[in-house]
């Protein structure tokens, strides 16, 4: 009994604080900042205590997600692609 209730508080507790995505795409107008680097982005910084400073990024633009209905000669290339594809490759010791 003890071990069932502490699963299920165990669990009730995740899940209480998992996060959901709701959509994998942006809304149509969302607007984003092109950044770019005044010099390289040093990676090497690793570990539990471990800092990066992106202090360097400097704003170059912006960009705005738009979103049109295709015309009629898009929607007939797109419905013409297959769905699947499959690419198959022997490496160059299996020939």
């Amino acid at each position: 009994m003890k071990t069932k209730l502490l699963l299920l508080t165990l669990t009730f507790s995740f899940t209480c604080f998992s996060q959901t995505i709701s959509s994998f795409t942006s809304d149509p107008g969302t607007n984003f900042t092109i950044l770019n680097t005044g010099s390289t982005i040093d990676h090497t910084p690793t570990g539990a205590n471990a800092a990066w400073t992106f202090s360097n990024l400097i704003p170059s633009g912006t960009n705005v997600d738009t979103y049109a209905t295709p015309n009629a000669g898009q929607l007939t290339t797109i419905l013409a692609q297959p769905k699947y594809s499959l690419l198959l490759r022997k490496a160059a010791h299996q020939l």
